[in-house]
């Protein structure tokens, strides 16, 4: 085999490796940006259930940033936004987009908290439907006032889900 050849696979085997340790480099996690999600500010229940299905069951290394209403940045994935890819439709809610997106609504009780946020979100004009929507709604907005419209805030939220999540996992059987 000529010289010539032999460099060539050579640096075709170099450049294959190279490749390969960049996406394992990035889909390991290494790279931050896919752990970053970034909102506009606000504590309301579609903003913060969805933050916390983010964090408990797609990215447990999720770091969050409220990033100025209007603003958008570059760096990773923002949620709860007009023009997000995770938002509120006229018919979904940002955690119904979530959840179906990474198959979340497998699970019965995640189904039951969209059901709840779902209410709240899209049905603001009538009477709530499921009997937590109206308690739900009173205790983020008392978190809201108390604590002010910050990431501290919205993850102290995640509390809330979390025993409402373990109600209906381990406490309550229809």
């Amino acid at each position: 085999m000529a010289p010539g050849v032999r460099r060539l696979k050579l640096l075709n085997k170099k450049i294959f490796l190279l490749f390969f340790v960049v996406i394992i480099f990035v889909k390991s996690g290494f790279a931050s940006e896919e752990h970053i999600f970034w909102t506009w500010p606000g504590i309301e229940p579609d903003k913060c259930a969805s933050a916390w299905a983010i964090s408990r069951f797609v990215n447990k290394d999720a770091k969050f940033v409220f990033v100025k209403r209007g603003k958008f940045i570059s760096e990773g994935i923002s949620f709860d936004t007009p023009y997000s890819k995770f938002r509120t439709t006229h018919n979904m809610t940002c955690f119904d987009s979530i959840c179906k997106k990474f198959g979340l609504y497998r699970n019965e009780s995640l189904k039951r908290i969209g059901n709840i946020v779902r209410d709240i979100e899209l049905n603001k004009w009538e009477e709530p439907i499921t009997k937590e929507a109206r308690g739900l709604r009173v205790i983020l907005e008392g978190l809201r006032l108390k604590e002010g419209e910050s990431v501290i805030a919205l993850k102290k939220s995640f509390q809330i889900f979390d025993w409402l999540y373990s109600y209906y996992e381990k406490g309550f059987k229809r």
